[in-house]
C-alpha cells in the first residue's frame, strides 16, 4: 500500500495507523462536499490550456489589460463569483491597467433572455470596451468612455486616475456597484512612485456611466501610511461575492503581498462598511486599518466557485513549495488559508517588469471568467485572460489576450490508499502557425499577435500531444525537501524540521498540529509528511530514467533564415530563445498520472497515455516543423528527431 504526495507518496508497513488517522481527520475536516469522494477513490482535476487568441493590440487608449467579461441578466441578480486585479503582477511601475468583472459571467455567444454582455477596460480612465449578446461581436472598435478619470484636484486620491476594477450588479436597487483602483501624488518615472488606494462608484443607467458619490470622500480602502518616495498603498484589487459579503482582495505594498477586506452586500460596498482581515478577525477599518498578509494567495484576481465550494485566485507564482514558474491557480474553502497548485496552469519564464529590451515575454493582470452561460469560474471550461508584453518588447506594446481551459473533474478507483486525494494538473497545447510571406511552419503553445504576420492554421494539421507544465517528475525534490516543504505548509520550525525521516509519532503530531490551525486540505500535508518520510523509496523512484526523467521543449528561432523551431535545448542550439513551451517525457511510459506510482499503481480510468512529437525538417521550404506521426505527413518532409512523449488524456 501506497501514500503519494504527486510523486512517489509511499507509506511503510508500520505507517497503517496513520493511514486510518489521516482518513479520520479528513472526515472531520473536510468542508466542502464538492471535493468529497468516496473511500478508496481519488479525485483529479486536470485542467487543459489551449493555444489561446491575441484579441486586441497597441492602441491609442493604452489598455490592453486582461478581459474579463459579464452578463447583466434579464432577470434579478445572482452573487458574482468574482472581480478583476492585478493577477499577482505585482512590482509594476504605477498600477498600469486593470479590468471589471461585473456579476454572473457568461461567455462569448451567450443570449439568454435579453442579458447584457459587458466588459470595461481602463488605464487611468475607465472604458467600456464590450456590449451586446456576447463579446465576440460585442467587442467596441472604439471604447466608450464611461465617464470615470482621474481628479483635476492634485489632493484627491484619484487625482492620477480611476481604474476601475469591480462591479456588482444590484438588481434590487437597479444600481451598479463598482469599486476603482485609484493613485495620488505619482511619479511613475520614478520607480513607478504612486500612492494607491480603492474607492466607491456607481452608475444607473446599467453600467454606461458612473459617478462618484460623495467624492472625494468616497474611499472604501487605504494604508494606515503614505509616501512620497516609493510605491505606497493598497490596491490592484480583485473581488469574489460569498454568503452575503464581498470580498476585495488588494495588493498591500506595505508587506509586498495581499490582503482582503469584506463588506456585507446588503451596505452595498458604499464607504465605512469595509473592515479587513487582521491577526485574526475582521476589525480594522477600510480607512488606514492595517491588513494581515495572506500567505500562498497567486494573486489578487479572486473568484469563488459555488460547484466546486472553494474560492480559486489566479497570478504568476514562482516558489520553492512548487514545481516550476509560471501562471498559478491557489484554492482556499474560507478564503484566508490559501494553498497553491502544485503545477503552474501556464509555464512562463521570470518575470520582469522593467523593459529596457531583452527581457522575455511577460503575462501581467491575468484574469479568469466562464465560457459558458454560469457565474462559475470553475465550470466545464474558462478563459484565462492576460495583458500580454512580447519577449524584447516594453510595456507600450501590449496586447490583450486569453486562452481557452478545459476542466475535467474525474473521481477514479485508488487501490493505494483507503481515503481520497486531491490532485490538480495542467496540460497544454502546441498549435500550429503559418507565415503569410514564407511557407514558415511555427509551432508554439503560445497566442501569436497577427502583425507578426501569421495566421493560426491548426485544422491543417492533426493534434499534437500537450505538454506538461512542469516536471513533474524533477528530482531535486528528494524526501528531505519534501519535508521541508510540508513542515512549512503545517506552519512549524521545530527541530523535527532536521530530520531526514521522521517517526509515526512525529508525522501523527505535525498532522494533528495542522488540523489545528487549519481545515484546509489537512490531509495533503498529512499525506505528503508520510511520503517523505521514507526517503529511499523516493530516491529509487527518482532513478528510473526510463519513466520519470523528462525535458523541457522550447520556442525558438533562427536568427539568419526566421525558421522556427522547437528545440529540447534552453539555449535553441545557439539560436534566438522565445519561451518555454512545456515538458515532455524521454520516453513512453505506462498511463499514469503524475505523482502515482507508474508501474504498480497505475490508474486505468481516465489515464494519461503518452504520444510521441517528431521534428520535421522540410527541404523544399526549409523549414522545420512538429508533428505526431514519424513519416512527417502533416508537415512535409523527413523526421530527423523524436522530441520526446507528450499526453492525451483517454477518456
Amino acid at each position: 500500500m501506497k501514500i503519494l504526495c504527486f510523486k512517489g507518496w509511499r507509506a511503510g508497513k508500520n505507517n497503517y495507523l496513520l493511514i486510518l488517522l489521516v482518513f479520520l481527520v479528513a472526515v472531520v475536516v473536510q468542508r466542502s462536499a464538492a471535493l468529497a469522494a468516496e473511500a478508496g477513490q481519488t479525485q483529479i482535476e486536470v485542467y487543459i490550456v489551449d493555444v489561446g487568441e491575441c484579441l486586441l493590440g497597441p492602441t491609442a487608449y493604452d489598455f490592453d489589460n486582461p478581459l474579463t467579461w459579464t452578463r447583466i441578466p434579464a432577470t434579478p441578480s445572482r452573487p458574482i463569483d468574482g472581480g478583476g486585479g492585478d493577477g499577482g503582477g505585482g512590482g509594476q511601475g504605477g498600477r498600469g491597467e486593470m479590468l471589471a468583472t461585473l456579476p454572473n459571467a457568461g461567455g462569448a455567444g451567450q443570449d439568454s433572455g435579453g442579458a447584457e454582455m459587458l466588459a470595461y477596460s481602463a488605464n487611468a480612465n475607465s472604458y467600456m470596451v464590450a456590449s451586446g449578446n456576447n463579446l465576440t461581436s460585442g467587442m467596441f472598435k472604439d471604447p466608450v468612455f464611461t465617464g470615470l478619470n482621474g481628479s483635476s484636484n492634485p489632493n484627491d486620491l484619484d487625482h492620477c486616475g480611476a481604474w476601475l476594477s469591480a462591479v456588482h450588479w444590484d438588481a434590487a436597487e437597479g444600481v451598479m456597484r463598482g469599486f476603482y483602483h485609484q493613485e495620488w501624488k505619482c511619479n511613475y518615472s520614478h520607480s513607478g512612485y504612486t500612492n494607491m488606494s480603492i474607492a466607491y462608484a456607481e452608475s444607473h443607467d446599467r453600467g454606461k456611466t458612473f459617478a462618484k458619490p460623495g467624492h472625494p470622500h468616497n474611499a472604501i480602502i487605504t494604508a494606515p501610511n503614505s509616501s512620497s518616495t516609493h510605491i505606497c498603498g493598497e490596491g490592484g484589487h480583485g473581488m469574489a461575492v460569498r454568503d452575503g459579503y464581498y470580498y476585495i482582495y488588494f495588493r498591500d505594498w506595505s508587506h509586498f503581498g495581499i490582503g482582503v477586506a469584506r463588506a456585507t452586500m446588503a451596505s452595498g460596498g458604499t464607504p465605512g462598511s469595509w473592515y479587513k482581515y487582521y491577526n485574526g478577525d475582521w476589525t480594522q477599518p477600510g480607512i488606514r486599518g492595517n491588513a494581515s498578509r495572506l500567505a500562498n494567495i497567486t494573486g489578487t484576481s479572486a473568484y469563488y466557485s459555488s460547484s466546486r465550494q472553494r474560492f480559486i485566485s489566479v497570478g504568476y507564482w514562482s516558489s520553492d513549495e512548487t514545481l516550476g514558474r509560471g501562471t498559478r491557480l491557489s484554492y482556499s474553502s474560507e478564503g484566508l488559508h490559501w494553498t497553491p497548485m502544485l503545477l503552474p496552469l501556464v509555464p512562463l519564464d521570470p518575470q520582469v517588469w522593467n523593459r529596457t529590451g531583452h527581457q522575455p515575454e511577460q503575462n501581467a493582470y491575468q484574469a479568469l471568467a466562464p465560457v459558458s452561460d454560469t457565474d462559475d469560474v470553475l465550470s466545464s471550461a474558462f478563459f484565462y485572460s492576460y495583458t500580454f508584453v512580447e519577449p524584447g518588447a516594453t510595456r507600450l506594446n501590449k496586447y490583450l489576450c486569453r486562452k481557452r481551459v478545459d476542466h475535467h473533474v474525474f473521481t477514479v478507483a485508488d487501490s493505494s490508499s483507503s481515503s481520497s486525494l486531491h490532485h490538480s494538473i495542467s496540460l497544454i497545447k502546441l498549435g500550429h502557425y503559418r507565415s503569410h510571406m514564407t511557407d514558415d511552419i511555427w509551432v508554439t503553445s503560445a497566442a501569436v499577435p497577427r502583425h507578426h504576420g501569421y495566421d493560426y492554421v491548426e485544422g491543417e494539421f492533426p493534434p499534437l500531444p500537450l505538454l506538461a507544465t512542469a516536471d513533474w517528475t524533477s528530482s531535486s525534490r528528494d524526501g528531505y525537501d519534501t519535508i521541508q516543504k510540508c513542515i512549512r505548509d503545517c506552519g512549524h520550525t521545530t527541530a523535527v524540521a532536521n530530520s531526514t525521516v521522521l517517526t509515526s509519532e512525529q508525522l501523527q503530531w505535525l498532522c494533528a498540529q495542522r488540523t489545528a490551525r487549519y481545515e484546509h486540505d489537512a490531509r495533503a500535508c498529512c499525506y505528503c509528511l508520510a511520503a517523505a518520510s521514507d526517503q529511499s523509496e523516493r530516491d529509487e523512484e527518482s532513478s528510473r530514467s526510463a519513466v520519470d526523467t523528462m525535458v523541457g521543449l522550447y520556442d525558438c528561432v533562427h536568427g539568419t533564415t526566421g525558421d522556427h523551431f522547437v528545440s529540447r535545448s534552453s539555449t535553441c542550439d545557439s539560436q534566438q530563445y522565445i519561451r518555454i513551451l512545456g515538458y515532455v517525457q524521454q520516453s513512453p511510459a505506462s498511463s499514469w498520472w503524475p505523482g502515482r506510482d507508474p508501474v504498480a499503481d497505475a490508474v486505468t480510468e481516465y489515464p494519461l497515455v503518452t504520444a510521441a512529437l517528431y521534428s520535421c525538417w522540410n527541404s523544399v521550404h526549409n523549414d522545420t516543423c512538429v508533428d505526431a506521426s514519424p513519416t512527417c505527413h502533416a508537415c512535409g518532409g523527413t523526421m530527423t528527431e523524436v522530441l520526446g512523449y507528450g499526453f492525451h488524456l483517454e477518456k
